[in-house]
């Protein structure tokens, strides 16, 4: 499991509108008993239902998980309470290499460029 994308400081409020966003990367379902996300203050928030494999799920912070707007920790902990990484959030803007492009076509409307899903340099 990992955690892919989070959304710790929404436009408005936070409260019910913080989201950490979670990929199955294994070829079977995992089952979210016993799960939680744990922040840097210690606030933690229990997980619950099944994750299909290769499937993604959008857990909104409520209760004592509050992701931090200038910055945080989320530790994803399993159900046998054995941490599975560490997300350290920034307030800080990420600089990403320009997407590279590959074919070019054109439909009878103009170019279309399609973008390259290789990995990038």
């Amino acid at each position: 499991m990992l955690i892919v994308a989070a959304l710790p400081d929404p436009v408005g409020t936070d409260r019910v509108h913080e989201l950490v966003t979670l990929l199955n990367t294994t070829a079977a379902a995992i089952d979210l008993t016993g799960w939680r996300l744990v922040d840097a203050a210690g606030g933690r928030q229990n997980l619950s239902g099944t994750v299909a494999a290769g499937a993604v799920v959008q857990v909104t912070a409520q209760g004592a998980l509050q992701l931090g707007n200038q910055g945080d920790t989320i530790i994803p902990v399993d159900g046998s309470g054995g941490s599975i990484g560490t997300v350290a959030l920034s307030d800080h803007p990420v600089r990403l290499p320009p997407l590279r492009r590959s074919k070019t076509t054109d439909h009878g409307h103009g170019r279309v460029v399609r973008p390259f899903l290789g990995a990038l340099p």
